[in-house]
C-alpha cells in the first residue's frame, strides 16, 4: 500500500507500514525497555501457605515477592489470591475488597529480609516469611513461620470452619497446621476458637 504525502512534496512517495508490522515494532520496543530495567525490578512469587475452608474447595494462596537472589523487593511483599479449585485446578482470581478485609495481610514490615505480618482471621498471631538462595541451583526457597501450639513452626496451611448465618457466616474454629522447627520435624496443629 502506498501513501502519497502532498504536503511535503508532490513527487515524494512514502510507504505506509502495515498494522501487523507496526504492532511487532511496538512489542519489540516494549521488550527492549523491559530488558534494560534494573534487575531488582524483576520479581518472582514464591508460595508460602494456603487457607482452606469448609465452604468449598476454593483456597486462598499467599505468595512472597522476591528478586533473583531471594531479597524482598516489593512494597507489597506478601500477596494473596483465590485458587478456584471448585471450577478448575488452574483458575485463579484476585481477592475482592471485602475479601481482602477478611483474608488480607495487615501490619507488614520488612526487617533484615524477613517480612512480619498478621492475617485478619488471626490478628494476634505474627507470621514471618523470607526466602533462602541456593547459589548452586540459583533458586529461591520460601520459609514461613508462625507460632503454633506455643512453639514456632513452619506454617503449611490454615483451615477455617464456619457455618452460614443469617447475615454473616459464624466462625466456629481455625486450625493452624505446620511442622516443628526441630531437626526431625513433626506435624504441629492448633485449633483456635473465636
Amino acid at each position: 500500500m502506498r501513501l502519497y504525502v502532498q504536503a511535503l512534496s508532490p513527487d515524494v512517495e512514502v510507504e505506509e507500514v502495515p498494522d501487523k508490522e507496526r504492532s511487532m515494532n511496538l512489542i519489540c520496543m516494549i521488550l527492549l525497555i523491559l530488558l534494560l530495567l534494573p534487575l531488582h525490578a524483576w520479581s518472582k512469587e514464591l508460595p508460602l501457605f494456603v487457607i482452606q475452608r469448609n465452604k468449598n474447595k476454593n483456597e486462598v494462596h499467599y505468595h512472597l515477592h522476591v528478586d533473583e537472589t531471594c531479597r524482598i523487593v516489593s512494597t507489597e511483599p506478601v500477596s494473596a489470591f483465590w485458587k478456584l479449585l471448585q471450577e478448575s485446578p488452574g483458575k485463579t482470581a484476585p481477592l475482592t475488597g471485602l475479601q481482602r478485609i477478611v483474608y488480607g495481610v495487615v501490619h507488614k514490615h520488612v526487617d533484615d529480609n524477613w517480612v512480619f505480618f498478621h492475617l485478619m482471621p488471626l490478628k494476634e498471631r505474627i507470621v514471618k516469611a523470607t526466602a533462602t538462595y541456593d547459589p548452586a541451583t540459583k533458586t529461591c526457597s520460601p520459609i514461613v513461620h508462625a507460632e503454633i501450639n506455643k512453639q514456632w513452626a513452619a506454617l503449611e496451611r490454615i483451615y477455617v470452619h464456619a457455618e452460614e448465618g443469617l447475615l454473616d457466616p459464624e466462625l466456629l474454629y481455625i486450625d493452624l497446621i505446620g511442622k516443628s522447627l526441630k531437626p526431625s520435624p513433626q506435624q504441629v496443629t492448633e485449633r483456635i476458637h473465636p
